[in-house]
């Protein structure tokens, strides 16, 4: 994608590692998303495709838009390819927009053309599983109620279900500063943390601390729950930024209006205004749940334009005006991150797990947690501004001729590559994978006591877990519960309105 839009391979090889090493792809790998994540992965190379068709270099274009959009239809994963869609609806109207005012509408037609055909090809490989998640769509969630008396029965999902995974207004910010809200729903402290002082002040034992810290609730973000943040990168950001001042008018606005919906429509019910009326009136769009994957289409467009930002800045580093928008860009992003490090000290980081916690914990437990939360703020805030720090020296180097510009190449990408997988070690460990030979689930001696029974006439109902949301029963046997991303509507009603209130009826 980068080298369709003209940008030198050293850059175009950096953009695709801030591309690839997002967090939210290694958040998605490590929840074993495999099929979202090979989603994500074709999205440039269909971006690609359409770009150099409309830039009228035709059989190049169609080719790779064919392969690219084949490849993104075999993933099978509709969602993404949806805001993949409305990626392309923003350029697309942008380009037509320009190409008007050019009255270059006739090549303009042509590529369409040109477009259209390589669409029916890729169509054409996929139609089978595409036909067959259609039909399987009308006896889903997303399909019409077999239930008469079921009061506010729609055609699709139910919105406070869609809506339930919304980013809250700052959660974006997580793009700049990675545990601006503490990071995953449950995370790992240092014993020299606060709650570890806090514990020890207490009289807990060394042991004891380090079991406590294991298992703490440090997001305080608006999400029920959350595997880690959407982490961009720093660097990758403080060029997103400066691309606002170096771009043609063309590509900052396409860009800027596919971000800006991007998170916006990440917000969900935290924006219900606008985002309510998305929802009931955007074909298709009701269909999907978990509205805060629409920051691909960010995740997509940052390094682009940071990269093409780059590339830039290596031609015309030499000019005034060139250093302004550096010094300009590095006061912005310089702005953002102190007033978040003066955040940490004066925010009260509450967070609604909190109350749910009160009556479990003591005050002082809670307090140090809170303190812990403004930690992580603060150190990311630092990290952010160190990182960015590195990268204004090495610019430095270069602009007084100490450097050229693949040396600078080669000290970005390092930082860049440095910056993501430290950040995404925090959440892909080593723990995360199986030795080979070993289970990934162990078999407790429940598991192995119904093993031994014969019968095969019985389902095992779990009480360790919401049945209706885990796997690990079906791991070693028949379960009557489980998981799926488009749940079956008519066992789902049955699970709603019968079977879970016999399922709490046991438990109580």
């Amino acid at each position: 994608l980068m080298l369709a839009f003209s940008v030198r391979p050293w850059v175009a090889i950096i953009g695709g590692l801030a591309y690839g090493l997002g967090s939210f792809n290694i958040i998605s790998i490590e929840a074993g998303h495999m099929w979202k994540v090979w989603a994500i992965a074709y999205m440039p190379m269909v971006l690609a495709g359409v770009h150099l068709t409309v830039n009228k270099k035709y059989i190049y274009g169609a080719l790779l838009l064919a392969i690219g959009l084949a490849l993104e239809l075999r993933s099978n994963h509709l969602q993404i390819t949806y805001y993949l869609l409305l990626l392309l609806l923003i350029y697309g109207v942008t380009y037509a927009f320009f190409a008007f005012r050019a009255g270059e509408l006739n090549s303009l037609f042509k590529s369409v053309g040109v477009m259209c055909i390589a669409a029916v090809i890729a169509l054409g490989c996929n139609l089978g599983k595409i036909w067959s998640v259609y039909e399987y769509g009308q006896y889903s969630t997303r399909g019409p109620s077999d239930l008469t008396k079921t009061e506010n029965v729609t055609d699709g999902l139910d919105k406070e279900y869609a809506f339930r995974w919304s980013n809250g207004i700052l959660e974006p910010i997580t793009l700049l500063i990675p545990d601006f809200f503490g990071g995953p729903s449950v995370n790992a402290l240092s014993a020299n943390s606060n709650l570890g002082e806090a514990l020890r002040n207490n009289g807990l034992t060394t042991v004891q601390i380090r079991q406590q810290v294991q298992q703490v609730y440090t997001y305080w973000g608006k999400q029920p729950i959350t595997a880690g943040p959407s982490y961009a990168g720093a660097i990758v950001i403080f060029l997103f930024v400066s691309s606002f001042f170096l771009l043609n008018r063309k590509h900052v606005i396409w860009i800027s209006v596919a971000v800006v919906l991007s998170i916006v429509l990440s917000w969900g019910h935290n924006f219900e205004g606008f985002n309510n009326l998305v929802f009931d009136y955007f074909p298709g769009y009701n269909k999907f749940r978990s509205v805060s994957m629409t920051l691909v289409i960010a995740l997509l467009c940052i390094p682009l334009a940071a990269f093409m930002a780059l590339e830039k800045l290596l031609i015309d580093f030499d000019k005034p005006e060139t250093k302004k928008i550096v010094l300009k860009t590095s006061a912005i992003t310089g702005v953002v991150l102190i007033l978040a490090i003066l955040y940490s000290f004066i925010g009260d980081f509450r967070a609604p797990v909190d109350d749910q916690l009160s009556g479990q914990l003591p005050q002082w437990s809670i307090d140090a947690v809170r303190a812990d939360r403004a930690g992580l703020l603060r150190g990311d805030a630092f990290r952010s501004l160190i990182m960015i720090g590195l990268v204004l020296a090495a610019a430095y180097m270069y602009g007084r001729k100490n450097i050229n510009a693949t040396v600078l190449c080669a000290i970005i990408g390092a930082l860049v590559v440095f910056d993501l997988w430290t950040v995404n070690t925090r959440y892909l460990t080593s723990d995360d994978f199986a030795r080979s030979g070993q289970s990934a689930v162990a078999a407790t001696d429940a598991d192995k006591v119904i093993q031994n029974d014969q019968d095969l006439n019985f389902r095992v109902l779990s009480f360790l877990q919401n049945p209706w949301s885990e796997a690990r029963t079906a791991y070693f046997h028949k379960s009557i519960g489980g998981y799926h991303g488009a749940k079956l509507r008519r066992y789902q009603e049955l699970i709603e309105n019968c079977l879970d209130q016999q399922y709490r009826g046991v438990l109580q």
